[in-house]
């Protein structure tokens, strides 16, 4: 019988040849949850949202089920309404009924879960001789011996390209593999060998956000490969055999004793690791690029530092200027646009023009004619030209190509802006002025009509 409210329906898909029959109205019966998931599963695949949102469903099978089958294939058949009795049968029948035996659902197969990393529950050593102590520290000896004077540095930054000893080679976030590194400058490797001689043990501390928690799994091999590849680096490339120890704290939860600001790494370095020897924490320093300085992704090393109770120094007082193309801060990249489109910056003009090439770039992306991947090199290149501190000319245009994004396709551009005032070169040129032109005829119109009026 039908209530006064909304009708019982069958509903047929004829994808799936699959029913849903016997429905009440909730106005009248509370609702009744699905006999078991996969059943559920089949009503939210089958049953539109308006259509759950005021009825009940029992469901009866009447056909293998395919997981492609779309809600929208539903068509209403309103011609029979089932009886009192049939419909208590059918509920029944489907209240009784094994979904995982009678309804065969055909998906894709699943590929196998590689087998998760236990935790290490007790210290241990692994197999390329680290040793893990949980729950947040991973540290190596590469042949130190006790010393009161101690030269710690960070080891790279993650946020930004430019770090301490090493940077990330490929410009990603985390480095994609163990060789995915490249010195600071030429001068690292002369510089820590020159520490050693002078009676200083070597030892890094590093923050490594792409372990969790994890310490014997496959983020933390990757660091570690990446450690020895550098010890390998050493002593292959520069025939120097130093004495170092490293110690890696992964990402855990705020306020851990062992990450960086906080000082549980060195603290654990002076107790278990320098054979009983305290440093002499007037002749220890530590090098880090986390200052808290504009462009500087924190402040965690400078406060590590002084956690110690040591002298900080940054990477540039110690091996000099970085080589390469210095990476930009999001917040330098934000302040450095806003001054170019405020007009306060040297070569605004030159930005947006840049900036304009990339919006039109995009647009022409969107209509399958442009290259995203230029229209984003664009953007970039406005960026980096946003922050060059004077006004380039052709004297300076050197210094224009060590920014980074700054490419010999974008200097060209720039020296096309030189000569005749724009990155497109004459044709661009004439374009914009004749743009000009007709903004400028627009508006003389517009204030004309409006004169009428006065």
């Amino acid at each position: 019988m039908a209530c006064e409210h909304l009708p019982h329906a069958t509903y047929h898909c004829p994808d799936t040849a699959y029913h849903v029959t016997g429905v009440e109205c909730v106005e009248c019966v509370q609702m009744t949850s699905p006999p078991n998931p996969r059943m559920a599963l089949l009503l939210s695949t089958l049953i539109p949202a308006s259509f759950i949102r005021h009825y009940a469903a029992y469901v009866a099978p009447g056909g293998a089920c395919r997981a492609s089958s779309r809600a929208f294939a539903l068509a209403r058949n309103s011609s029979r309404t089932p009886g009192r009795m049939g419909k208590r049968k059918e509920q029944e029948e489907v209240d009784s009924d094994e979904l995982d035996e009678d309804i065969e659902v055909k998906a894709k197969p699943k590929k196998p879960r590689a087998p998760r990393t236990k935790k290490v529950a007790e210290p241990s050593v692994d197999d390329l001789g680290y040793n893990i102590e949980p729950p947040s520290l991973i540290w190596k000896d590469f042949g130190t011996e006790p010393n009161a004077k101690i030269a710690a540095f960070d080891l790279e930054s993650k946020l930004v390209e430019d770090g301490t000893l090493v940077e990330v080679k490929s410009g990603a976030q985390f480095p994609k593999h163990a060789g995915d590194w490249r010195w600071f400058n030429k001068k690292v490797p002369e510089k820590l060998a020159e520490f050693s001689e002078q009676g200083y043990k070597l030892v890094l501390f590093t923050n490594q956000g792409s372990i969790k928690s994890a310490l014997g799994g496959v983020a933390a091999k990757k660091v570690k490969d990446r450690i020895d590849d550098i010890q390998k680096k050493l002593k292959e490339e520069h025939r120097l055999e130093l004495p170092w120890q490293v110690f890696i704290a992964p990402a855990m939860a705020p306020g851990d004793p062992m990450r960086k600001p906080a000082p549980g790494m060195w603290r654990f370095m002076a107790q278990h690791c320098n054979g009983g020897t305290q440093p002499d924490l007037k002749q220890c320093f530590f090098v880090g690029d986390a200052d808290g300085t504009a462009g500087s992704h924190s402040s965690s090393d400078l406060e590590f530092a002084k956690a110690v109770g040591i002298a900080f120094k940054t990477p540039t007082e110690v091996f000099g200027p970085m080589e390469g193309k210095a990476s930009l801060s999001s917040e330098q990249r934000k302040a450095a646009m806003e001054a170019a489109h405020s007009g306060a910056a040297p070569n605004s003009e030159l930005v947006l023009q840049f900036e304009q090439l990339s919006k039109d770039t995009f647009e022409a992306v969107k209509r399958g004619e442009g290259d995203a991947f230029r229209a984003s090199a664009y953007k970039k290149v406005a960026e980096a030209l946003a922050t060059f501190p004077s006004k380039i000319t052709t004297a300076n245009l050197k210094e224009v190509g060590k920014l980074k994004g700054v490419g010999k396709g974008s200097l060209d551009k720039v020296k096309k802006y030189l000569e005749c005032g724009h990155i497109q070169g004459e044709e661009g040129a004439q374009a914009a002025a004749a743009e000009q032109q007709q903004h400028q005829e627009k508006f003389s119109k517009a204030t004309e009509a409006a004169l009428q009026f006065m």
